[in-house]
């Protein structure tokens, strides 16, 4: 076959360009200065649109109806419906709400459109404490007349809504689920008398199986479960390896030190890290530290000495975990944002000013409306500082790139940003304004690419900023590569007759 040999060498270079006016806009506001501030939450995403409940009335009461916003304006959707929260599964949007608004017990409704005329009711009314959505199944808590929660399987179709009750004990709330292959695993809560007990449960073939007590937190890498488990005064962490008949065979995890042995205290915000799990463990002696398990041993990344040290996870950006580590150094300057590849030598504090609100533990029910958001290479998340109070951040794990995005309250007084969502190339959040209230911000910078050939289909991506000789293009095909600096085109590189190699160079957004 013919071939035709691409330019020996080529080098691309593009300087960073400064992008002016990179600032969070106001995408609306919904009550026009007439005075009244309204509040807004459940920011979420379902079927090409953004949803949010806003109140009607003061921040302090009136009903919450629900608004749908398609990038351009806004319209209350639902009327005189109080909602308290929605849950979406890939066909339905399941809310937990007031109908009508002026309603004493919520009920739950579906709705395959988020109009109002083709909605279902479930036969149950009462305050809900959790749900999970799986394959347009919704398992959901509620508590019924006596305050007594219950767990139940409901499926809605267009006729109304099946409804079955499991066998599980009274007053058993959930905190937080996982899926793996086609089962759901939980952990539910359960108060007895004057203590509280957290069970690991699992739902499968449509029964809720208890698996083990005395479970904090739970995550999942390949077919093992890592779950931190209580007994006695200390935690521990328990790896459960799962065959395909669903059997668990468990191993504890042990963490030692010269005095104290294995003993730890609390586990939380588990992760998977380059296919490694990562966790915040609090030791003796040293307070939290970032941990990560290696041949079934626990081992600090990088010990920190300060017994008042307190560690939260914020997520992963640009391969790095980053995470906020508050007590104060040998020089009294508090350690705050920190970057980590995970190695000692890759773990370096990015900014020593800024806090963050993020707890301990949350689940992605109720308490996720603080969690980070990444979009384009950056966690944006709420930072707080002494001098603007709490606003919206951003960092892409390096120092000169971790600032805050917009005073949007300005002074001491703080925006309490929340909801953070990536949403059709913009990132959403709410916000406080002193003169629009809490509402609905986008941000949109504007970012640069250069293409050496255009209109042409992308059958194929890769992401090298480096081609080397040995790289061929065969025929009948189109390639795009994307590159965020320079491409380099060695000698040997090939691109058969009739194939289209084409380019894509990302500037990338600087603000």
């Amino acid at each position: 076959m013919q071939k035709s040999i691409l330019i020996l060498t080529t080098l691309f270079l593009f300087n960073f360009l400064p992008i002016q006016a990179q600032l969070p806009t106001l995408f609306q506001d919904s009550y026009d200065g007439n005075g009244v501030v309204p509040s807004t939450s459940n920011l979420f995403a379902w079927k090409d649109n953004l949803y949010m409940s806003r109140s009607v009335g003061s921040i302090y009461g009136g009903s919450t109806n629900l608004w749908k916003f398609d990038n351009i304006q806004s319209t209350t959707v639902l009327a005189n419906i109080n909602i308290r929260s929605a849950v979406t599964s890939t066909n339905y949007m399941m809310f937990h709400c007031y109908i009508p608004a002026n309603d004493v017990v919520p009920k739950l409704a579906f709705t395959k459109t988020g109009n109002n005329n083709d909605f279902v009711y479930s036969s149950q009314r009462g305050v809900m404490n959790y749900a999970i959505a799986k394959n347009d199944t919704f398992y959901i808590s509620v508590a019924d007349n006596n305050y007594n929660y219950k767990f139940w399987r409901m499926i809605p179709t267009a006729n109304g809504v099946s409804e079955t009750m499991f066998s599980t004990p009274n007053n058993l709330w959930i905190e937080k689920h996982c899926y793996y292959k086609n089962d759901i695993y939980f952990i539910g809560v359960i108060y007895n008398s004057s203590n509280l007990t957290r069970y690991l449960y699992r739902i499968r073939n449509n029964q809720v199986q208890l698996i083990r007590s005395n479970i904090y937190d739970i995550q999942f890498l390949d077919n093992e479960m890592y779950v931190s488990t209580y007994g006695g005064y200390f935690y521990y962490l328990d790896k459960g390896t799962i065959d395909n008949n669903g059997f668990i065979t468990w191993k504890n995890l042990k963490y030692y030190t010269p005095n104290e042995g294995s003993y730890m205290g609390l586990l939380k915000n588990f992760t998977i890290f380059k296919n490694k799990f990562y966790f915040v463990c609090s030791l003796a002696f040293v307070g939290e530290q970032l941990c990560y398990v290696s041949n079934d041993s626990i081992k600090v990344v990088k010990l920190n000495n300060y017994s008042t040290n307190e560690v939260n996870i914020l997520g992963q950006v640009n391969d790095k975990i980053i995470f906020e580590s508050r007590n104060l150094d040998d020089e009294g300057k508090r350690l705050c944002l920190w970057a980590s590849d995970g190695t000692a030598n890759g773990t370096k504090i990015i900014n020593y000013d800024v806090r963050t609100t993020l707890s301990g533990y949350y689940n992605p029910y109720n308490g996720g409306e603080k969690r980070p958001a990444n979009f384009q290479n950056r966690i944006f998340f709420l930072g707080t500082t002494n001098k603007e109070g709490e606003e919206v951040w951003f960092t892409d794990g390096t120092s000169a790139g971790t600032k805050m995005l917009m005073d949007i309250n300005p002074g001491t007084a703080s925006s309490r940003p929340t909801d953070f969502i990536a949403f059709n190339n913009r990132l959403y959040f709410t916000a406080f304004h002193p003169t629009y209230g809490s509402e609905l911000w986008y941000f949109q910078p504007n970012c640069l690419s250069e293409r050496n050939i255009s209109g042409v289909s992308i059958q194929n991506e890769g992401s090298l900023d480096y081609l080397n000789s040995t790289q061929k293009i065969t025929g009948n095909v189109n390639r795009e590569y994307k590159a965020s600096k320079a491409f380099i085109l060695n000698n040997g590189f090939e691109v058969e007759t009739g194939s289209v190699f084409k380019t894509v160079l990302d500037y990338g957004c600087q603000y």
